[in-house]
């Protein structure tokens, strides 16, 4: 059992104790975990990268990097705002290319230090 069917069946003891006092979004919440998890699990070797090089995840990283802006921001003096500025607008240029110019693997290799 992996890390992912592990939560998927916490999820599923969550499920079955005390569902007469969870409301109806509750119990679809629970349901939805446990299908993703579900799904997660069978996940083998390079399935990961394959999923994240997909694009189904491009607009959630790029949210990211608005985020990221967003706690960068400076108010403080004209030239550090003009120079945060510059910054926004290459991040935000370089979110829209990087998902095209390296793999979810070359990505996750650099991350663990394995290039």
């Amino acid at each position: 059992m992996n890390g992912y069917q592990f939560t998927a069946d916490t999820y599923k003891t969550l499920l079955e104790k005390d569902q007469d006092k969870r409301t109806q979004k509750e119990i679809e919440e629970i349901k939805q975990n446990i299908k993703v998890f579900e799904t997660l699990a069978t996940f083998e070797g390079d399935d990961k990268y394959i999923a994240f090089d997909s694009g189904m995840f491009n607009d959630i990283f790029k949210g990211y990097i608005e985020l990221i802006i967003k706690e960068i921001e400076y108010n403080g003096d004209e030239k550090k705002k003009a120079a945060l500025q510059l910054l926004k607008a290459d991040l935000n240029r370089l979110s829209n290319t990087i998902l095209d110019l390296y793999s979810a693997k070359n990505a996750d290799d650099e991350f663990y230090g394995r290039r």
